[in-house]
């Protein structure tokens, strides 16, 4: 780190500004090319319309800048997962509020050099993969192909000629001392990053408005929208081909982009799991029947995308899929093999390739690189092996970079032994220079940190076109050379220039802008999804319903603590229903409930307040909502993600939380939350079969939380005057005390709250509307094949119905001593059915469909 790191959280100080009128003395540092001044310290050209905006402002506004750009990076939920990072999937975003600014003259070279490098690669992975004339010719040596993890000898022959294999490739560009762009990572597995630069694209279109449309930057939007044309090719045969984004999940690095990117395309985004192989295809599991897939536009590893035909461990792919790519059943982007082309080591054949398939000089040169499988290369990495860089062929093993010059004497010589040991696994390189750009630290003055730009290109039969823009990153700290965002490294959105007198469409115009999700959801719903839109429901409402009743709870304590008192027979039988409701045993009805937790329930209290890792707590529900949330995010309106992004937020202080009576009024915004949530749930998704689980989870769970809570309190009633206070709380629950208040008084008993909250069918929170909305859900989910007239899932819930409808409440109020026998067997029998109907439920629809057996014979 150089003298130049500045302190998160310090008080900010003045800076001076620098020679030509930089905020914060800028300056670049001494032997690095810098992106903003050139080498006299002068300003480069195509910077100064955004100089003069950052002149315009002193340190305190840009600051409120860069809270703007995190400000709405937390509003949209843009995550990014760091796996070393406890915050986990629900990591934000990391963006720098200062783009990075690229003149047309120099984009135009890179795009002709990232043009060239895409037919390269395209050329070369055809040919390793199919005729072999670089092995031939001798421009590859087979023991480079034999040592590297990514050659899979199952995938050869599963290339179509006549379709483009890199369809989506990305190159990391380094600016060197010289002030030249160098190539030092390729990117054509499964390349990241075009969607979070689009997104970056939103963010700071909002941040610098007027300067934006200054500089006319280039739109980003046509890219994507050839993006998808493209992917439509790759099935020309099909009118409309069924084309789905097949991602590791949500707890991959990437998952907010495998998101945006099946938004933005209109692709349906699935798991291994959602995907079958029969009869030679590969089908997409939704609710009732097998949907034909045509295109997998993959964000999965080479390795893992066939656990029959390359790595057996995975499961994160499609046991057959290699069998339909070689039957020519379905197409996938990029395809399968291109994981071989990020090798380290094609800048050392590259030159030589570039001659021999394409007739050309390689445009846009590659960092320095030996390859040490030759032997006059092998002596130059170990004799200069100081100044180089050394990488292993491949990144499926130890593919992290070791620097030879850093490590002691004894661990330097053991990694001298193990390159002679296997030369052909190992490369050299130089340390490329990175040049430096303005970043906006903590106290709104301009820095310099080291950075790189990832530049992409799609090809497809319709031709080739390269993103105007690209995802910079950089350093998190300055003197830092480390950008990987698993390392801790800053998004830059990129803005290239357009040339004099161009005119540029910008933001907002068609092409671009992303189409808000919710209202309009893919038609086909994989059971994955489905489960978790059901479970969705169930975790929002057991949330809710928690807290709920902790509300009525703290308020009650509160009270007791005015008057003095250490509690009474309602206080306890509330604390014992929230242990029933929770289900957090033993809680208040353990060994010690009657006794030490009731006198002192503060110690329980606080746990489930407070502890995200005990069973039962609010912090539990709330994680265990946001985890499906996040599984969910491709269904979700941009106003939910907002609404759960707020939850997090607000639920934040309960974690410091000392007195649990201080939590009223953080429960309270929870409460409104939850609520929001809800009614977008109700007024933003359209009445589908996805809408359908959601709320049917909803209508399982409110039922199974009044069910709970009715046995914890009105089975065994107290005192005649305290049962009408408990009462009073258990009406508030459910939300029907004004209600109840507005009968008359011969309907203000035990009785007619039963009615109420048991069958009164007006009522959405009573039983009985559970139990009817779940029987119209069902009513309307598709018919399996072979499904009986009545399902049992059906039957489960017809029956929980029934056994209300020809109950008598008299019966439900009797008593035999102190309990309700009667109340408390039709409340089990209730329970279980409800219990019993979901996993009815789930054996029915959302069990994943099996796979036809992948020995023998297969038709198709």
């Amino acid at each position: 780190m150089n003298g130049m790191r500045q302190v998160q959280g310090a008080v900010p100080r003045p800076q001076p500004d620098s020679p030509h009128g930089l905020p914060g003395g800028y300056a670049p540092v001494a032997g690095d090319a810098d992106e903003l001044l050139l080498a006299d310290g002068t300003p480069r050209g195509h910077w100064r319309p955004l100089l003069r905006a950052l002149e315009a402002h002193d340190g305190g506004v840009l600051r409120d800048i860069g809270r703007e750009t995190r400000r709405l990076v937390d509003e949209l939920g843009v995550t990014y997962h760091v796996y070393s990072d406890p915050a986990g999937v629900q990591r934000p975003w990391p963006l720098d509020a200062i783009p990075q600014l690229l003149d047309a003259g120099e984009w135009a070279a890179i795009e002709r050099g990232l043009s060239q490098r895409a037919r390269l690669f395209e050329w070369i992975l055809k040919d390793v993969f199919g005729p072999g004339e670089l092995l031939r010719a001798g421009r590859v040596p087979p023991e480079f192909l034999a040592a590297h993890a990514g050659f899979l000898p199952a995938l050869q022959g599963t290339l179509q000629r006549e379709l483009p294999a890199v369809n989506l490739y990305a190159a990391d560009l380094a600016r060197g001392p010289d002030g030249g762009f160098r190539v030092i990572g390729d990117r054509a597995q499964a390349p990241s990053g075009s969607g979070y630069a689009l997104q970056n694209r939103d963010i700071l279109s909002r941040t610098w408005p007027a300067t934006f449309a200054e500089l006319a930057v280039r739109d980003l939007g046509p890219f994507f929208d050839g993006l998808h044309r493209g992917l439509r090719e790759l099935a020309p045969e099909v009118a409309e081909p069924r084309i789905v984004l097949l991602s590791p999940g949500p707890l991959n690095e990437a998952w907010f982009e495998h998101v945006l990117l099946a938004r933005r395309l209109g692709l349906v985004l699935v798991q291994g799991q959602d995907l079958v192989f029969r009869g030679g295809h590969v089908w997409l599991s939704t609710l009732g029947q097998l949907e034909r897939v045509d295109v997998i536009l993959r964000r999965v590893d080479d390795a893992w995308c066939d656990p029959l035909s390359l790595d057996p461990d995975s499961q994160l792919g499609v046991a057959g899929l290699v069998e339909a790519v070689r039957r020519g059943n379905v197409v996938v982007a990029n395809a399968l093999g291109a994981g071989l082309l990020e090798s380290p080591a094609w800048p050392a054949f590259l030159p030589a390739i570039a001659r021999f398939a394409l007739g050309e000089d390689l445009l846009l040169p590659s960092v320095a690189t030996w390859w040490c499988g030759d032997p006059d290369a092998l002596e130059h990495v170990i004799a200069h092996g100081d100044r180089l860089v050394v990488r292993s062929i491949d990144r499926i093993e130890g593919g992290r970079p070791l620097f030879p010059a850093e490590m002691p004497g004894p661990e330097r010589e053991a990694l001298y032994r193990q390159i002679r040991a296997q030369p052909s696994r190992f490369v050299g390189q130089e340390r490329a220079g990175l040049s430096t750009m303005p970043c906006l630290n903590e106290q709104g003055f301009l820095e310099p940190r080291h950075g790189t730009i990832r530049v992409f290109a799609s090809q497809f039969p319709a031709g080739l076109r390269v993103l105007p823009g690209g995802l910079s990153r950089v350093a998190r700290w300055p003197g830092d050379r480390l950008v990987s965002n698993q390392e801790g490294g800053v998004s830059k959105d990129t803005w290239v220039l357009p040339e004099a007198g161009g005119t540029v469409a910008l933001i907002g115009e068609p092409g671009l802008s992303e189409p808000e999700p919710g209202v309009s959801q893919p038609a086909s719903l994989p059971r994955r999804v489905a489960d978790n839109l059901l479970w969705a429901g169930r975790y929002a409402e057991r949330a809710e319903g928690l807290i709920r009743w902790f509300r009525l709870l703290l308020r009650r304590l509160q009270a007791m603590r005015a008057e003095g008192r250490a509690g009474d027979e309602v206080t306890d039988r509330m604390l014992r229903a929230l242990t029933h409701l929770s289900c957090s045993y033993p809680g208040f009805v353990g060994p010690d409930g009657t006794g030490r937790k009731l006198l002192h329930p503060e110690p329980e209290l606080l746990r489930l307040l407070n502890d995200p890792h005990a069973p039962g707590s609010v912090p539990a529900a709330l994680a265990a909502l946001q985890n499906t949330a996040n599984a969910l995010l491709d269904r979700l309106s941009a106003d939910s993600v907002r609404v759960l992004t707020g939850l997090r937020e607000v639920a934040q202080p309960l974690t410091g939380l000392r007195d649990p009576l201080a939590a009223g009024g953080v429960l309270d915004d929870l409460t409104v939350h939850l609520l929001a949530l809800s009614g977008l749930a109700q007024e933003s998704m359209l009445r589908e079969d996805g809408w359908r689980f959601l709320d049917c989870g909803r209508r399982l769970e409110r039922g199974l939380l009044l069910v709970n809570l009715l046995r914890a309190t009105v089975v065994a009633p107290p005192a005649p005057r305290q049962a009408v206070l408990l009462n009073d709380m258990v009406l508030a629950f459910a939300e029907s005390l004004s209600v109840y208040r507005a009968q008359p008084a011969s309907r203000r008993d035990d009785a007619g709250l039963l009615d109420l909250l048991l069958l009164e069918t007006a009522n959405p929170r009573a039983l009985i509307y559970q139990l009817d909305r779940l029987l119209e859900h069902l009513e309307r989910l598709p018919r399996l094949d072979g499904q009986p007239r009545l399902p049992e899932h059906v039957r489960h819930f017809e029956e929980a119905r029934a056994r209300l409808r020809l109950a008598a409440i008299e019966d439900w109020t009797a008593r035999q001593g102190n309990t309700r026998s009667a109340l408390d067997a039709l409340l089990a029998a209730q329970q279980q059915a409800l219990g019993s109907g979901y996993r009815a439920l789930f054996a029915h629809y959302l069990a994943p469909a099996p796979t036809l057996p992948l020995v023998g014979r297969v038709d198709g």
